[in-house]
């Protein structure tokens, strides 16, 4: 990772387009003594946070003059607060960045809390997998036809990034670890579209295009448990994690059967046939 101090920042940021950063501990950088923060790509952001941590430049803004913009200034706009921001910040450094590090080019990962594995470790496997289901949810949610649809899907891509984010941090507490509350609520929508949605026998999957998404997003699902799991036989994994994740399938199977009944598609196996 590059670190610059003050007034060796290069260029001028790019006029459009947000820069995703990963917040690290403040450092002391030159003589003056104050905090400032490296700004780096990274999969998963802390799970401090709701969502990624965007600062989105003013057209044109130099960034190569001392002194920098402070956090708050029309030169540097943080978007998406933080529940709880664990630093105190007063100065930011905005570096744009690259995808390509190459620190992994010969089959190895860093984690969340800085130590590096192989790529086929078991804990890079349930947090991949979890990035695969929230990838497949990113692509159910140009079939849904409802808008309950849409918004369950996108609280699911953010619980999926805090469990991905606990998961790649084994060395330090999550900030937003997953509780029994979390299960609760889960459980609670599950009932709901129960009562709504009667199931008096095995369904055939995927008969809109939305639920078929959902289904295998569902079934995505399954395999990312079973990949924690297998993690929690060598690791410590929340419990209430393992809960959630287990519940969040039934919770996918019961979107699926909402966008079905939506279109008139919930079809029972009992059933002679399906039409197209």
């Amino acid at each position: 990772m590059r670190t610059f101090g003050p007034g060796v920042l290069p260029g001028v940021l790019p006029e459009e387009g947000p820069q995703v950063a990963r917040i690290r501990r403040p450092r002391t950088v030159g003589p003056c003594s104050r905090n400032w923060y490296d700004f780096a790509p990274a999969r998963f952001i802390d799970s401090a946070f709701d969502d990624q941590i965007h600062l989105r430049p003013v057209r044109g803004t130099e960034v190569g003059k001392p002194p920098l913009a402070r956090v708050g200034d029309p030169a540097c706009q943080l978007v998406g607060v933080p529940h709880a921001f664990p630093y105190a910040f007063s100065f930011a450094i905005l570096i744009p960045m690259s995808i390509v590090t190459k620190t992994g080019d010969k089959g190895t990962t860093g984690l969340f809390s800085g130590e590096r594995v192989a790529k086929d470790d078991p804990r890079v496997e349930a947090y991949g997998t979890l990035d695969e289901l929230s990838s497949h949810l990113g692509l159910a949610r140009h079939s849904a036809k409802l808008q309950s649809t849409l918004d369950a899907i996108e609280a699911v891509q953010r619980s999926i990034h805090r469990a991905a984010a606990e998961l790649a941090s084994p060395s330090q507490a999550p900030a937003r670890p997953f509780t029994a509350e979390d299960c609760e609520a889960l459980t609670a929508q599950i009932r709901d579209l129960e009562a709504a949605i009667p199931l008096t026998g095995f369904v055939l999957p995927g008969m809109t295009p939305a639920s078929a998404a959902l289904d295998v997003a569902r079934t995505v699902c399954r395999r990312a448990e079973r990949r924690i799991v297998a993690l929690s036989h060598d690791a410590p994994v929340s419990p209430e994690l393992q809960t959630w994740i287990n519940r969040l399938a039934d919770y996918l199977f019961m979107l699926a059967r909402e966008e079905e009944v939506a279109e008139g598609r919930l079809v029972f196996l009992r059933d002679s046939r399906a039409t197209s």
